[in-house]
């Protein structure tokens, strides 16, 4: 074999393994703390594939799924985990830049969620419920907000002031779990949105 021949091959085959390394064709789903990128701080729509940034915590699960397009994200809670510490459970994280753009900001957050298709309620008054958590440190947070869900998608909203940027530790972040008597059931996730709102 000519040196030529050698180092040619050398250098085809390093390329190769280049680029299965890179998989510069592969689907792979963003994870790590929201960051506004190219989208904008001003209405940031948390949907689809950026569903996957969700974390379990420690009480957390989490399973998305795809159906043609659009992405599902179930969030539920390990049964027997009770929790007051929105990052105990699940929840999304925001970027630094995201944060600071939110810093004593009025802002509306909307969830688009349903109840999972195999809850029963057993009772009329027992429909299954989840609560939302905006936290910009252990202590201020915009406490629990509950919600009751309905089979199909609906809009849940509730508004936060968020404190300055320097006034907390470490990043802002999103939580959310489902309520039920016996927990076991999911909530499903279609979108999160961040809206500011004009200052009151």
């Amino acid at each position: 074999m000519s040196d030529k021949f050698f180092f040619s091959s050398c250098v085809l085959v390093g390329t190769i393994l280049l680029l299965l390394a890179l998989s510069p064709w592969s689907d792979k789903l963003p994870t790590g703390a929201m960051s506004a990128a190219n989208l904008d701080t001003k209405d940031l729509l948390v949907k689809n594939r950026n569903l996957n940034r969700f974390i379990t915590g420690e009480a957390g699960k989490l399973e998305l799924s795809k159906t043609g397009d659009s992405y599902l994200l179930k969030i539920g809670v390990k049964q027997g985990e009770l929790y007051d510490l929105p990052s105990f459970g699940p929840h999304l994280r925001l970027e630094a830049d995201v944060e600071k753009a939110y810093a004593k900001q009025f802002l509306k957050i909307t969830i688009i969620a349903r109840q999972p298709a195999n809850y029963k309620e057993s009772g009329p008054n027992e429909k299954m419920a989840f609560e939302a958590n905006y936290a910009a440190n252990a202590t201020e947070t915009s406490g629990w907000q509950k919600f009751t869900l309905e089979p199909q998608f609906s809009e849940f909203s509730f508004e936060y002031r968020p404190p300055g940027a320097g006034d907390g530790i470490g990043n802002d972040f999103f939580a959310l779990r489902p309520v039920t008597a016996d927990q076991g059931f999911d909530v499903e996730v279609k979108s999160v949105r961040f809206e500011m709102l004009a200052s009151n």
